[in-house]
């Protein structure tokens, strides 16, 4: 089907995605399967951040090393080349699509011409799937290294293995990721030891790379450190913006619009990553403290305060006489549970419960 302006479109395009009937989402998954998380996976932070305490866990004891990667300005760096080569070849049903999205669009300003050939195209639905293609090439050559655990979410990595096999994925990154226009960024990577007892510099030290302790590792937003570790990292990341917002939704005139938005936009659901990333026995006095910040603002914006009996209703749903506010330390467990079951079934890993914020 031709666009307005005589360009072919792959049928059905909706609402600006374009999906071509010779590739489904179930085959990009299986492409990716168990290495890139970041396309066709649903729950993918969750997958990444689970498997990688439970690797934590059983290999406490061990001389493993964790390297995260991060590369610079990556989707925009990324060879335009590099990403729309491996696209076609893997999958040619998107060739067409690819090459008239992602070709080498040229810039006219007036008096010079500037090639556009690196980063995928800003506001194109592909665009992480692009990069990942091209970023895939370089995955599977550390996984023939070998590793004890691989797994990326996009542009960003972690690898567990011992110190010479980490030390080969750091020099293969290096070497062949610049072709790839894909630079590693030291400043942002980082190395930790698995076992917590060990004091020894990071054998990347003279890259740049820095040094994070067993007790303060965190991949994707989700600490997986220490429990006082979590505390403070949720502590930090979930209260200084949800303040301000509640603050402000009490200054509303209209009590139901802030009554609304505190129920569908500044309660739980601010919460809802580390409920299921994270077990409540390592934050629970923040999430306390948030049902209590939520139950401060509720009050100002009704005008009255809010007994425990009214409390408790009032955390029930609409449709049971509730107001929908419901609280953290009520869901937490479930939520970290039912995350833990499904990540584990789209890893197909087997997992050890946690000892300390395990389910």
């Amino acid at each position: 089907m031709p666009c307005a302006r005589g360009f072919p479109v792959p049928v059905p395009c909706v609402v600006g995605i374009p999906k071509t009937e010779a590739l489904g989402k179930e085959e990009i998954a299986e492409f990716f399967d168990r290495e890139n998380y970041g396309v066709g996976c649903k729950g993918a932070v969750e997958v990444v951040a689970h498997s990688l305490r439970d690797t934590l866990q059983k290999h406490a004891k061990s001389d493993l090393g964790l390297l995260k990667i991060d590369f610079s300005n990556a989707f925009n760096r990324v060879s335009r080349n590099a990403f729309m080569r491996a696209t076609c070849e893997e999958f040619p049903g998107l060739t067409n699509w690819t090459n008239w999205c992602e070709q080498s669009t040229l810039l006219y300003d007036h008096s010079e011409v500037i090639v556009s050939s690196a980063g995928v195209q800003q506001g194109d639905p592909l665009g992480p799937l692009y990069f990942c293609f091209a970023l895939n090439a370089l995955v599977a050559e550390i996984a023939s290294l070998g590793p004890v655990y691989q797994k990326w979410y996009m542009d960003d990595g972690g690898i567990v293995a011992s110190v010479p096999v980490l030390l080969k994925v750091w020099a293969l990154l290096r070497e062949k990721g610049p072709a790839l226009g894909l630079h590693l960024n030291p400043n942002k990577c980082e190395w930790s030891w698995l076992d917590a007892s060990r004091t020894d510099e990071c054998p990347l030290k003279d890259q740049g790379v820095a040094f994070v302790p067993t007790s303060e590792i965190c991949i994707l937003g989700v600490p997986l450190g220490s429990s006082s570790f979590s505390r403070s990292f949720v502590q930090d990341r979930l209260f200084p913006r949800v303040k301000v917002a509640m603050d402000r939704l009490q200054e509303l005139e209209d009590s139901q619009s802030a009554m609304f938005l505190l129920r569908t936009s500044y309660g739980i659901v601010r919460a809802t990553h580390f409920m299921r990333t994270t077990a409540l026995d390592c934050w629970r006095v923040e999430a306390e403290e948030f049902d209590r910040e939520v139950k401060r603002v509720a009050e100002a914006i009704l005008g009255t305060p809010l007994s425990d009996r009214a409390w408790a209703q009032a955390a029930l749903t609409p449709s049971l006489g509730g107001l929908g506010l419901r609280r953290v330390v009520d869901h937490a467990d479930g939520a970290f549970a039912a995350s833990w079951s499904e990540s584990e079934r789209t890893a197909r890993e087997s997992w050890e419960p946690s000892s300390d914020c395990g389910p």
